[in-house]
């Protein structure tokens, strides 16, 4: 992405304070539902070896993954980008954003940019901007919201419709993510359950061979 035009007043390179620390970066990392459902499905389905379970979810990110986010300059880049981006002139709007959605300052700039464009060429700037709760999505999972809300309402494209009232798209975003997660979900488990029915048959084949074999030794 090119450096700001002249006719657009860049966000200044401000990093948050030690008093916001404690409020904004517990806030921030609280898992979205498409995080909490992505670390769920990337989990074994089946567990069949008596091994410990998993860690119970505690809704938060793993600090582990990485924490540069945390000093604000993550959100600082991101930023700079979306002011390009959406053509704003105003500085406070888009530091709103993540007063409002505090996880954007730590999911990738990329990743918010990519939802951020294809929002702004379905929708246009001013959607974008009076809607930031949107880029706290992945863009493959907008998209999809949009597909998955025209079949719930049985019409080509809701496309005019989530324009004027976009709590539609928010709940075509949220069910399709639902409904994504449960097929994928329904398939590893098929999957997984044939997997665990073929050890099963398997074992059992081999204790009744052995039987069998200990049987005829005896005669």
């Amino acid at each position: 992405v090119s450096p700001p035009s002249p006719s657009c007043r860049a966000p200044h390179a401000v990093l948050f304070s030690a008093k916001e620390d404690t409020d904004w970066i517990d806030a921030a990392s609280v898992q979205l539902e498409w995080e909490r459902l992505q670390e769920k499905q990337d989990r074994p389905i089946l567990n069949l070896s008596g091994r410990d379970a998993s860690p119970e979810e505690d809704g938060t990110i793993d600090d582990d993954k990485g924490n540069d986010w945390k000093n604000g300059q993550q959100w600082h880049e991101t930023k700079q980008h979306l002011f390009q981006l959406l053509n704003c002139t105003d500085e406070e709007t888009i530091e709103s954003f993540r007063k409002t959605n505090p996880q954007l300052c730590r999911l990738e700039t990329a990743q918010i940019i990519e939802t951020a464009t294809w929002l702004l060429q379905e929708f246009g700037s001013d959607y974008v901007l009076s809607q930031p709760q949107f880029l706290l999505y992945r863009c493959g999972d907008v998209q999809y919201g949009l597909d998955f809300i025209s079949k719930m309402m049985m019409v080509p494209s809701a496309k005019a419709s989530c324009q004027i009232a976009p709590a539609i798209l928010q709940s075509g975003i949220d069910g399709g993510i639902q409904e994504q997660y449960i097929k994928k979900a329904l398939g590893d488990a098929s999957a997984a359950t044939y997997s665990a029915n073929q050890r099963i048959a398997s074992t059992t084949m081999a204790t009744l061979n052995a039987m069998k074999n200990n049987k005829n030794k005896k005669t």
